[in-house]
């Protein structure tokens, strides 16, 4: 799919990877834009500026689920409204304009990524004594 604009969710079951009992830090790299995680389907957090990570606080013994759910900008559906010639622009008391302020063109628009770019990473937390 060349544009998308929207949520997309993202969901793994693992086993504990190693016999660490603590807390693990959870390194989701590049996102595009911010994101919702649920582990074992209880709510973890919201991320939505880098460093896209978490702490979590123990992961169960045996099968694990991971949900993330990442959400983008909306330039992408505006770009591709503006070049389908459907209507986006919903306002009656204003003109929109470009920092030139001529009208303004979603059309041009570069298309941004969108989603989880990086795999996750698991890394567990050594309390230092």
């Amino acid at each position: 799919m060349e544009v998308f604009s929207g949520t997309a969710q993202y969901e793994i079951k693992f086993n504990r990877p190693i016999e660490h009992k603590g807390a693990w830090l959870l390194q989701l790299g590049d996102v595009r834009e911010s994101s919702k995680i649920w582990l074992n389907d209880k709510f973890i957090g919201t991320l939505w500026s880098n460093p896209y990570q978490l702490n979590i606080k123990t992961l169960k013994k045996g099968e694990n689920t991971l949900r993330i759910q990442v959400t983008n900008f909306g330039s992408n559906r505006i770009k591709a409204k503006e070049a389908k010639g459907k209507e986006w622009k919903l306002f009656y008391d204003i003109n929109m304009v470009g920092l030139d302020y001529k009208s303004f063109d979603a059309s041009s628009l570069n298309i941004l990524d969108s989603g989880l770019l990086e795999n996750p990473v698991l890394i567990p937390i050594q309390v230092i004594k």
